[in-house]
Parts: structure tokens; C-alpha cells; sequence
């Protein structure tokens, strides 16, 4: 049997994947055979223009049109990350790994298969790691043709339904116009060995803290760093590279109170690398609160029915700052349905909202994907050109109270015709925040802000303190939303309390019953957002208690208590 040398077995099947795609057998050759052992930088890029180069030449269906505009992304991620219960290591991992997306638009940018329900311009699929040439130009070569197939079913669809509707009045267009950019930026800072055995070393001792709480069920600390690399294409020419590193620290604990009912609670500690991390005493010290407050909840008494006045700080300012600001200030189209337009619902939106008064005239809102949080910290949210490729731009959002303009991406509204940078996810493209800033003039302190809560609820009133929010936590027309951690202040101090629902929560309370903030800046960070935010201090707000079914609680303690284990 006569054998071939490995050199020329990788040749030959660097051309048939060469075939397969459209390529000649030179161009396989030209690139680097053996991917596993060599790393070539320049193949991404070079594999993205050629195949796209193909494609807008090539993919045609028949009589109908080829793609107009072609978006190619390719994001590398390297994680690691280490999980430890009661000091005590669970797991610990390293995942790197390639993502491409795609996005295939046909028609034109007046019209095209966008913006109409259950239509989707784009998809993802994961793929090879190595820089290999070939490889890569048959994953975009696969992916662009189902891609491409898809928005043909799509347009047709969406024509179909517009040939049994009226026409529609000033018809805004699909797609808008950005400018052509070329950047490169790299923010990334590569953790190295001694930083993940740091990492380690935090996520075991943290773990820790929860020894000595035995009332907590489960305690469970992780630690993780992600550093990424986006490389991004289009038809347009536009490309960006763009680097970023980040470090995040979850804690989360749960338990069972006397009565079955579920009570959890956690935390994050997130920072652009290892050494930025607050310390470890601060840490620890957090951790710990976090423990009290969930034993201190299972005694703690049911919130009753009423009416209250509510101080929204930590976690919680960040998250009700999401869904009363962020979410609604999204200037995203709403698809279109078959045979006519989707109602919007004007609560959870203010689309319709645009220069008129939607909150108190000493609150304003900027979103500003470049900038630094307090004490110059790098937020997690940020970047240079969106995920269009459109640069980034600093919006003034709201502005005394008023609305000011909206985020967009490059799918425009009649009132607002282009991106301002603000294009967020992979293969399917919404509008969303980046680094949100929420700023109160006259602003109060803590003490001040607790007093005026106080005065707002009255002598009969109840004043409360919460801290987070349940992560189901949504928004809509009188949505109830669920406190995780909250307090009940009385008399000048602070008493645990569970069970805590806020009800009739949608934007317009903003103006209606939104009375003070604070001056303390808290910075949270979920989703790919930054929110920067002061407490929030709402009056009148409904409170309750959820209608969960209580689960049946351990029918003995924990080996960890005080004499359990004999």
C-alpha cells in the first residue's frame, strides 16, 4: 500500500474543502494547511472579503434578486471560569470558542425582508477555531446560502401580506444609510496565569463565607473572565476589530423559610480584568451581608397588602432604571403583522413620547458607549462601533424630563431616519442601551433621601428599601414585579421583611409618582449594559405579596448547623 506524506494529504484536503466552497485549488494552496499548527491572523479577514466578494458575484435563485447587503461577523471568545461551594471547589473550565454570524438582506433598503413578524435576517452558527482559510470561506459559504434562501421566503411572505392591505402614508424604509469605517481597537487586557490562579483564590474564599451562615441551603460562588475578539464585515465595506476583556464574580444563595417559602439573593462583582476586582476584605464583607439578610429573611414577617413609598438602591436602582428607562427609550421598529401593523402598547414605550414630558423636569438620561463610570471604571457595556458596525455615539436621551430622541439601530423610524451607534447582538439586530447614564439634579443623601420617603408615605404609610429584584422581573401595562432583597424602614431602622410584590409598574409612573433620588452613583451591570444610576425614591406604589406555592421546607437541618452532625 503505497502511503502520501502528511504535507500533501493536508493539501489535497485543503482543495476538495477548497471544491466544495467555489474555490480554485490555487487559492487552498495559499492558504495554511495545516490550521492546527499554524496561526495565521490575516486568514479571518481574508477568508471574510473573498467569500463575500463571491457571494454578492454568485448567489442568485433563479429570477429572483440577489442579496443587496451582506453582514459577516466572526467573534472569538476565550472563557475560563472556576465554581466553588463552602470553600470547596465544584468545577473549573477553560471554553474558547468561534461564533459566525450572518446577516442576508434581498430587496432593497426601502423594502426588504425585515421588519415583518417571524422574519429573521440573519443566523448563527459556531465553527471552526483555527485560522484555516478554507475552512472558514466553506462555514460562510454554507451559512450565506441558507441564509439567503431564508430571506427569499421571507420578502415573499412580507409582499404577500402587503398585497391585501392598504398602502400605508409616509411608508418609512427598512434599512438606513451609515458610514463607511475602518478601526481597529483593542480594550482587551489577556488574564494571565497568576490572574486566574487570583480568580481561583477569591471564588474559594468567598465560597467560604457561607460556612458560617448553615441557615443558607446553598451557597454558590462563581468566577469567570471572557476576553473576546469581534471582526466584522459588510458588503458596504465597512470593517471593525475590536477587542475587550471581562472579569465577573456571581454570587448566588438561596434557602427555605419556616413556612416552604423560596427566598434567593445575589450579587456580581464585575470589572475589565482580574486586578481591578475590589479587594478582598470588601468583598467578603459583601458576601457576608448578603448571607445575614437571607437568614434574617426566613423569620422575617410577610409584607402586608397596602400602599408605600419605595427607596430603590444597589441592584435594584440599575434594574427598575432597565425597565422604566432603558427598554422603553429603544427606538426599534415593531414588526409588522400579516395583513397590518402591529399595536404598539404606549406604556411600555415612549416611542410616541418624543418631545413631551415624561418624567420629573430634574432627571435626564444620556447613553454613551464610550464612556468611563465613576472613578473612571471601565464599563462593561462599552465599545467603539456597534454591532452594525455604525460608530458609537453619546445621546442625550432625556433632557429636564423630556424626550429627547431615541437608540436606534440602522432599522429607521419616520421621526428618526438614522443609527446613532446603538445596533446591539449578533445576528439579529435590535437597538438597545450600551452605558446608560441616569442623572438627578439635586440630588439627596441617603438620610435625606430615607426622610423624604418618609414624609411622602405619611404617618400611616410604609416605607421600603429594596435593594434587588427578581431577575424574571418584566415590564407592561401593570406588571408586578418581585423584590428579592428589601427592607421595611421604620422608626430610623431597617427590618427584614419577604414576600415583597410591587404592582402597576410601567414608564409613565416615571412622571406620575417618581419624587426624589439620590446622590450615591450605583453602577449595575447584566445583558451586555452599564447602568449608572442614583436611588430612586416612587411613592403610591401597590404592594403585595406573590400567590407562590410555598415548597415543603427540610424535614431536618443542615449538617452544618451546631449539633446536626451527631
Amino acid at each position: 500500500m503505497k502511503t502520501i506524506p502528511l504535507a500533501r494529504a493536508l493539501a489535497v484536503l485543503a482543495v476538495t474543502f477548497a471544491l466544495d466552497a467555489g474555490l480554485t485549488p490555487a487559492d487552498a494552496l495559499a492558504a495554511p494547511a495545516g490550521a492546527a499548527e499554524v496561526v495565521d491572523d490575516g486568514a479571518v479577514k481574508k477568508a471574510m472579503e473573498d467569500e463575500m466578494a463571491r457571494s454578492l458575484a454568485q448567489l442568485k435563485l433563479g429570477s429572483e434578486a440577489p442579496p443587496y447587503f451582506l453582514r459577516y461577523v466572526v467573534v472569538d471568545s476565550d472563557r475560563s471560569w472556576v465554581s466553588a461551594r463552602l470553600g470547596a471547589l465544584v468545577d473549573e473550565e477553560r471554553q474558547p470558542s468561534r461564533a459566525l454570524h450572518i446577516e442576508v438582506r434581498v430587496g432593497s433598503p426601502d423594502e426588504d425582508n425585515t421588519n415583518f413578524i417571524g422574519s429573521s435576517p440573519g443566523g448563527s452558527a459556531t465553527v471552526t477555531r483555527e485560522d484555516d482559510y478554507g475552512v472558514l470561506r466553506r462555514d460562510l459559504w454554507q451559512l450565506t446560502d441558507r441564509e439567503y434562501k431564508q430571506a427569499l421566503e421571507a420578502i415573499a411572505r412580507k409582499k404577500a401580506s402587503r398585497a391585501v392591505q392598504a398602502a400605508e402614508k409616509d411608508k418609512v424604509p427598512d434599512f438606513s444609510k451609515a458610514p463607511v469605517v475602518n478601526t481597529v481597537t483593542s480594550k482587551a487586557t489577556a488574564p494571565t496565569a497568576a490572574d486566574l490562579a487570583k480568580l481561583k483564590e477569591l471564588t474559594l474564599k468567598l465560597s467560604a463565607v457561607f460556612r458560617e451562615f448553615p441557615k443558607v441551603d446553598s451557597g454558590r460562588v462563581s468566577g469567570g473572565t471572557e476576553a473576546s475578539r469581534r471582526r466584522l464585515l459588510t458588503s458596504e465595506k465597512t470593517w471593525t476589530d475590536e477587542r475587550k476583556t471581562r472579569v465577573r464574580v456571581d454570587v448566588l444563595a438561596d434557602t427555605i423559610a419556616d413556612d416552604g417559602q423560596h427566598l434567593s439573593s445575589s450579587m456580581a462583582f464585575t470589572a475589565s480584568d482580574v486586578a481591578s476586582l475590589p479587594p478582598l476584605e470588601k468583598m467578603e464583607a459583601d458576601v457576608r451581608a448578603l448571607a445575614k439578610n437571607l437568614t434574617a429573611q426566613r423569620t422575617a414577617p410577610q409584607v402586608e397588602a397596602g400602599v408605600a413609598s419605595v427607596v430603590f438602591e444597589g441592584q435594584a436602582a440599575g434594574q427598575i432604571a432597565r425597565l422604566l428607562l432603558a427598554a422603553p427609550l429603544s427606538g426599534q421598529p415593531i414588526p409588522r403583522a400579516p395583513g397590518e401593523r402591529m399595536a404598539t402598547d404606549g406604556s411600555s414605550s415612549f416611542a410616541d413620547k418624543l418631545g413631551l414630558v415624561v418624567a420629573p423636569k430634574w432627571l435626564g438620561v444620556v447613553d454613551d458607549p464610550t464612556a468611563l463610570g465613576p472613578n473612571k471604571r471601565v464599563l462593561g457595556g462599552g465599545y467603539d462601533t456597534d454591532d452594525e458596525g455604525v460608530p458609537s455615539e453619546r445621546v442625550t436621551l432625556i433632557d429636564k424630563g423630556v424626550v429627547k430622541t431615541l437608540l436606534m439601530s440602522r432599522a429607521p423610524r419616520k421621526e428618526i431616519p438614522k443609527s446613532n451607534g446603538h445596533g446591539r447582538g449578533a445576528a439579529n439586530i435590535r437597538a438597545a442601551a450600551a452605558n446608560l447614564f441616569v442623572t438627578a439634579t439635586g440630588g439627596l443623601g441617603q438620610k435625606e433621601l430615607l426622610a423624604a420617603a418618609t414624609r411622602s408615605a405619611g404617618p400611616k404609610g410604609a416605607v421600603y428599601i429594596v435593594r434587588q429584584l427578581s431577575e424574571s422581573s418584566g415590564i407592561g401595562r401593570g406588571q408586578t414585579i418581585q423584590a428579592r432583597v428589601a427592607v421595611r424602614y421604620k422608626d430610623g431602622k431597617e427590618e427584614p421583611v419577604r414576600g415583597l410584590s410591587l404592582e402597576g409598574f410601567a414608564p409613565k409612573k416615571l412622571k406620575k409618582d417618581l419624587v426624589a433620588a439620590g446622590r450615591e452613583l450605583f453602577v449595575v451591570e447584566e445583558y451586555s449594559q452599564s447602568i449608572v444610576t442614583p436611588a430612586l425614591l416612587f411613592e403610591d406604589v401597590d404592594v403585595g405579596r406573590p400567590n407562590d406555592k410555598n415548597r415543603t421546607p427540610p424535614l431536618y437541618p443542615s449538617p452544618l448547623a451546631a449539633g446536626a452532625a451527631r
